[in-house]
């Protein structure tokens, strides 16, 4: 190992030197930093792995620019130069915020600097919200950062797993002191990526045609899809993927995100003038605006990035390994599931006792477990438009 650079346990190395975190298992790399003297987070590399080195010069693009000097004696000139982690609002970075916070005084400005960090065995557990369990081979980086303008404080969790090509990510805010603060914009995930050279993929659909693939170049501004009807469903799945140009079916690079949430979602890719392309997804901003009380806190659903160097099938087998061993119940992993017959398409309205009986013992006679009776027994429900729950 060289100088400077330690392990734990073979998936998470840290550069003390220099802070920087290589989250790695042998198949992708997910590289951040803190940036030296303004203690900020920066995004340096995520996709097919990278060697262990202590110089990651060759990764890191960033020349100085010409924006507003926020930082001074740092050679940073504007922040919107850099690529960010966990962006904040309103410094000198103008492309959109991973979060957004409204103090006392109306003020939004907020400056979340690194404090420390941990690596923790396995996978953070919340007891109310949909996460990745049955996690013991996994290994979480935590990263705490501190307000400088406030006593709010920020966990950014980032989750690997040895056999999995899965970076598991979300925040948790924290309010130790004795104002209360509105949380106005808490993404779960939020990255850059230091070219725009991308296909960007999105799942959208209606009833009875869901899921249907969008591919369309990256442009410069902002794509975004999303939902603010209180759930997730056909209409945009919270899913995007970035692929290169010749990436195929199981050919070329691809990353993807998507979100464990079933509530108001939004997913952004931003490409600023610079050439850089943000990525971020989490819950809406549309009319969020949770208060963090004194000695509360605010947890973000998980989101699960993805790279497959085998296209999108690569990408998929990704997401089905994660589903299958680390979401699903235990006992449905690898047994048979009780199979169940609806009658709705059998039938539509036009049914009566002799019909479903029928139908029940043909299912049963196939291996069905379960016969469900769907729309249409109200007492004068003949069509859409009648007796609807009578």
């Amino acid at each position: 190992m060289k100088q400077g650079v330690f392990s734990l346990n073979k998936l998470i190395y840290i550069n003390q030197d220099k802070l920087e975190f290589h989250l790695t298992n042998g198949h992708i790399s997910y590289i951040l930093r803190v940036m030296p003297q303004i203690k900020q987070l920066e995004s340096v590399y995520f996709g097919k792995a990278v060697h262990v080195r202590k110089d990651l010069h060759n990764l890191d693009e960033y020349e100085p620019g010409s924006g507003c000097q926020l930082f001074p004696k740092t050679g940073i000139a504007s922040l919107e130069h850099r690529r960010q982690e966990y962006p904040t609002y309103g410094t000198t970075d103008f492309r959109k915020p991973a979060f957004e916070i409204k103090y006392n005084d109306g003020d939004k400005i907020s400056n979340f600097q690194f404090d420390s960090y941990q690596v923790l065995n396995g996978a953070p557990y919340y007891k109310d919200m949909p996460h990745v369990r049955y996690a013991d081979d996994a290994e979480t980086l935590v990263i705490l950062l501190k307000d400088q303008y406030s006593d709010l404080e920020l966990k950014l969790n980032y989750t690997i797993f040895p056999d999995i090509d899965i970076i598991v990510r979300n925040a948790e805010f924290f309010n130790p002191g004795r104002n209360s603060y509105d949380l106005l914009a808490a993404k779960s995930a939020s990255f850059d990526l230091p070219t725009t050279n991308y296909d960007l993929i999105t799942l959208n659909g209606a009833w009875a045609r869901e899921r249907h693939v969008n591919r369309t170049p990256l442009r410069p501004g902002i794509q975004e899809i999303g939902s603010v009807r209180g759930a997730t469903g056909h209409i945009h799945d919270p899913f995007i993927a970035l692929a290169d140009k010749n990436t195929t079916q199981n050919k070329g690079n691809v990353i993807g995100l998507t979100l464990m949430y079933s509530g108001n979602h939004q997913e952004t890719v931003d490409v600023n003038t610079y050439g850089v392309t943000r990525v971020m997804t989490g819950i809406s901003d549309a009319d969020f605006d949770w208060v963090l009380e004194p000695m509360s806190n605010f947890v973000t659903p998980q989101a699960v990035l993805s790279f497959s160097s085998h296209g999108f099938n690569g990408l998929s087998h990704n997401y089905h390994d994660l589903i299958r061993n680390h979401i699903i119940e235990k006992r449905w992993q690898k047994s048979a599931r009780p199979v169940l017959i609806n009658n709705w398409e059998a039938t539509y309205y036009d049914f009566n006792e002799q019909k479903l009986v029928k139908l029940a013992k043909e299912a049963k006679d196939i291996g069905c477990d379960l016969f469900v009776l769907d729309d249409g027994w109200f007492g004068h429900r003949m069509s859409d438009t009648g007796s609807m729950g009578d």
